[in-house]
């Protein structure tokens, strides 16, 4: 009485088997996103309201480019000779950071992007902010980091997401 049972439920297991295998091979798999690091290079000596200025330019940039919808990871790290070459690197090198007029704070900075080993060199990037002595500007450095990163990201966007319509 137990063979035929059991033969029936070897039988069962069997046929189960295939569809249970191709239901798991079949399911799509998230895809990890790529990840997008933002190699910094500073030489300003300067704070913001206690902040340091890498903190400052990591919040800015992570906050700009992060917000842009893209199917990527935003990692943000300091220039270092013992950086590795990451799959996807955008560096930014900051040149200046000073009043071209009382009014006009300005910031400049040299920006590349590394995708796979292609180099595309955007050059130096220049985003000034013209303050009127009415104008609220909380802190006028961090609305300027942000432009800048806002100019990085007109660059990369279309490089990166040319089917996207940038």
């Amino acid at each position: 009485m137990k063979s035929p049972i059991l033969v029936t439920l070897l039988g069962l297991c069997l046929l189960a088997a295939p569809a249970a295998r191709s239901a798991a091979q079949g399911a799509p798999v998230a895809a990890e996103p790529r990840v997008l690091t933002i190699v910094v290079s500073e030489t300003l000596d300067r704070r913001a309201e206690g902040v340091t200025t890498y903190a400052a330019i990591e919040k800015a940039f992570t906050r700009v480019f992060s917000r842009q919808g893209w199917p990527v990871k935003v990692e943000v790290t300091r220039f270092a000779s013992n950086n590795p070459d990451y799959d996807l690197e955008l560096d930014v090198f900051f040149k200046s950071f000073n009043f071209e007029t009382p009014d006009d704070l300005t910031v400049r900075a040299w920006v590349t992007l590394y995708d796979r080993g292609a180099k595309h060199d955007f050059g130096m990037l220049k985003y000034q902010l013209n303050q009127r002595p009415l104008d609220k500007h909380q802190d006028g450095f961090e609305a300027v980091l942000r432009g800048e990163a806002q100019l990085a990201a007109a660059k990369v966007g279309p490089v990166l997401f040319p089917a996207a319509g940038h």
